[in-house]
């Protein structure tokens, strides 16, 4: 359940800006830290089980049945440590904004990095590919409207942003696709140590290439870097 909780957690604070930002105006940053940091508490709390004994947290429940889809979410070491990052950073970028930026209100910007928050955190726990697609486009949207936030000169390199990374995504789509329809599953973790990987090059290399290609386009890498200044 303790999966489930940080991303409940995340899913209100995204909601509980628009009260915040009503009274506490660039202040409501403070709360929203505070949120954080007792996440990250939460996830340091897990490091008996993940890491000293090495068993995974898991949480399973029915979501598409008629496709073979669940909510499954899983936190092995990986997950854990990014799940880390994610609490840890977004605590620090909540709390410096407070005086970042001048008195007023900001629900926009609150609002967009709870909820970048709460699509990372997501997505770096999601068991299911599918699951992880959804998560993984989440965040395109709130990058997309994070640059925007700045006025009139941030739509052109929102837009720029916006349809890079959603070529990456149509390749993460196809790379999900592809594994759901060769393996017969969608759960992330028995596709990665399906034998089909050693068996088959070919498919292995294409899926590799699709997946290498969403990961560059969405993190800025050469030769897809060149929306990254203007945003």
């Amino acid at each position: 359940m303790v999966l489930l909780i940080l991303l409940l957690v995340l899913a209100a604070a995204v909601f509980v800006t628009f009260p915040l930002d009503r009274f506490l105006g660039r202040g409501s940053g403070w709360p929203l830290a505070l949120v954080l940091v007792a996440l990250t508490g939460v996830v340091l709390a897990q490091v008996p089980q993940v890491l000293g004994e090495g068993r995974p947290i898991e949480f399973v429940r029915p979501w598409l049945p008629e496709l073979g889809v669940e909510l499954r979410l899983r936190m092995d070491g990986i997950g854990w440590l990014f799940t880390l990052l994610v609490t840890g950073i977004g605590a620090l970028i909540l709390a410096y904004s407070t005086r970042y930026f001048p008195p007023g209100p900001r629900l926009g910007f609150y609002a967009l990095m709870t909820l970048f928050a709460f699509a990372m955190t997501g997505l770096v726990l999601a068991d299911d590919v599918v699951l992880l697609y959804v998560f993984w486009e989440l965040t395109t949207i709130a990058s997309f409207y994070l640059i925007g936030l700045s006025g009139p000169s941030g739509s052109r390199p929102a837009i720029r942003t916006f349809l890079l990374t959603v070529v990456g995504g149509l390749a993460l789509m196809t790379a999900v696709v592809l594994m759901a329809l060769r393996v017969g599953t969608t759960r992330l973790s028995e596709i990665l140590t399906d034998p089909v990987w050693a068996q088959d090059p070919v498919f292995a290399s294409a899926v590799a290439a699709l997946v290498i290609l969403a990961a560059f386009t969405k993190s800025a890498q050469f030769p897809f870097h060149y929306w990254l200044p203007d945003a």
